[in-house]
């Protein structure tokens, strides 16, 4: 005789499988296991200055992570920025890190706030110093703000920044994928395809 399972048996199954789904995705835990084997494969010392950048709505967890592993290492954040969409009751980010909250999903004037932190994150960051790059969902509306050239063009950056605006909400009615607006995003904003790596490398980041 067959025996189907029941309806409570099946809603436990359920839900222990999104639990573990849940878990396996923390980024908390994901962000601290994958600092802390990273430092290790590349030999980040105790005297060794680490600039945090955590972008992103999952900034505020991942910096949590990766903090814990530094931490382990004797190490304390030189210099960095979080950039997300809220913070969690109770959070404190390290001194020696700014935080800005930006909008999402259409970036507005809190997003070019935090491109402005951002910027000057990245001057803080010295010969041979590292600098390790936390990126999560939500990071590319977040950090808007537009092109020095789009600025330039639109007078201002506040109306470079409402360009900016106006296009992320006409990609999103759309109905565009996310890979399809990315493609089109990139070309104006100031941190997109590529452009804070390139920042951190010319201000002279041993790696990143």
């Amino acid at each position: 005789m067959t025996v189907r399972p029941s309806v409570d048996q099946h809603r436990a199954l359920l839900s222990a499988l999104y639990e573990a789904a849940v878990q396996g995705a923390a980024p908390l835990e994901r962000t601290r296991d994958a600092v802390s084997a990273w430092c290790a494969e590349h030999d980040i010392t105790s005297g060794t200055r680490v600039h945090v950048f955590a972008l992103g709505k999952a900034a505020p967890a991942m910096l949590q992570g990766a903090v814990a592993a530094l931490d382990a290492r004797g190490l304390r954040p030189a210099g960095g920025v979080l950039v997300s969409h809220a913070l969690p009751e109770h959070f404190v980010a390290p001194p020696t890190l700014r935080v800005a909250l930006g909008d999402h999903p259409v970036p507005g004037p809190g997003s070019l706030a935090a491109a402005e932190s951002i910027e000057e994150a990245i001057w803080d960051v010295s010969a041979d110093d590292v600098a390790l790059v936390l990126l999560s969902g939500g990071t590319t509306a977040l950090c808007a703000a537009p092109i020095p050239a789009l600025s330039q063009a639109a007078g201002d950056a506040a109306a470079a920044q409402a360009l900016v605006a106006n296009l992320a909400q006409t990609l999103l009615e759309g109905g565009l994928a996310i890979h399809e607006m990315n493609a089109i995003r990139r070309r104006v904003l100031r941190f997109g395809a590529g452009r804070l790596a390139t920042a951190l490398h010319q201000r002279g980041a041993s790696r990143i």
